[in-house]
């Protein structure tokens, strides 16, 4: 039996427009891109100043809760390692499971 456990490492964030956060990442979860991704949730997407906008694209996924559709951004942050001083630029997805009440 195989188990595989995401692991957390520290990120720093930037926007285009300067904006910096410190923040932790789940790392090795399983998702797959076929370009270099980030997923946000909204209140670090409103903190960086990416969402809300009408830039974006509705795409589907598959989720460990299903099949479901969401915005995917066309801002792009920078993301490195909070630790490693290069930061490299992505395109920031906003991407967040519906919250059970």
């Amino acid at each position: 039996m195989v188990i595989s456990l995401g692991v957390r490492v520290k990120l720093k964030l930037e926007s285009m427009e300067g904006v910096q956060v410190e923040t932790s990442a789940l790392v090795s979860s399983g998702f797959e891109s076929d370009e270099p991704d980030v997923a946000l949730p909204a209140t670090l997407a409103k903190t960086l100043g990416v969402w809300p906008t009408w830039d974006f694209d509705l795409e589907d996924y598959e989720t460990a809760a299903g099949e479901t559709t969401l915005p995917k951004v066309r801002a792009a942050v920078k993301v490195k390692l909070a630790d490693v001083k290069e930061m490299r630029e992505i395109k920031m997805q906003r991407r967040s499971q519906p919250r059970h009440k």
